[in-house]
């Protein structure tokens, strides 16, 4: 068996998501594009919110609807 210390950061990047999040990661570090992966990325949140509350608000109101 061999092993070697590691200090740092791990990545995982076996699966589809690690190699996501690693990409991700290594972009908002990267002198050249940080400011611009970092804005879309909050334009994506804020995307993804509006989607998750129009859905909740829809689901309430079904909900409201099925108990009259």
């Amino acid at each position: 068996m061999f092993a070697r210390e590691f200090r740092g950061k791990r990545f995982d990047v076996g699966d589809k998501f690690g190699f996501m999040k690693t990409s991700i990661e290594y972009g908002l570090v990267h002198p050249q594009i940080k400011d611009d992966l970092s804005d879309y990325i909050i334009e994506l949140g804020n995307q993804l919110n509006q989607k998750k509350q129009a859905n909740h608000s829809t689901e309430n109101k079904t909900n409201k609807d099925k108990k009259q």
